[in-house]
């Protein structure tokens, strides 16, 4: 692993998130976990989707605060490397639908196949 100390000198990538609150992933919350000084300017790109911020991870224009669960894949793949500790608890996602649904049973199987694909995500 690449030294935390050098980790303020990477270009930093960040996702807006349009209601955060104090589990969004941010630069300072992981600069404070890794009990470094939160560095001074705004990141070097910011973008509005963390699929975008992937890319621009993957095209090498930076470092971006990204779920491991859902880029397993390209890490897997090794289009991404996970340089430093720590991470970040984030949000929790959850399959919701209206009390009200008519196609209930729809719904449910729906449900029970996302729970089944996600699996694998979850022993990450």
């Amino acid at each position: 692993m690449p030294d935390l100390e050098h980790a303020a000198d990477v270009p930093r990538i960040s996702s807006r998130w349009h209601k955060p609150d104090s589990k969004t992933p941010t630069w300072s919350r992981w600069f404070s976990a890794a009990g470094l000084k939160v560095p001074d300017g705004a990141p070097a790109l910011s973008f509005d989707d963390d699929t975008h911020a992937a890319q621009a991870a993957i095209a090498g224009r930076g470092m971006a605060l990204l779920s491991v669960r859902m880029m397993s894949k390209e890490i897997a793949e090794g289009l991404l490397v996970r340089p430093y500790e720590p991470s970040l608890e984030g949000h929790g996602h959850y399959a919701l639908y209206p009390a009200n649904a008519r196609k209930k049973n729809d719904i449910e199987a729906v449900q029970g196949w996302l729970v089944q694909a996600t699996a694998p995500l979850r022993e990450i």
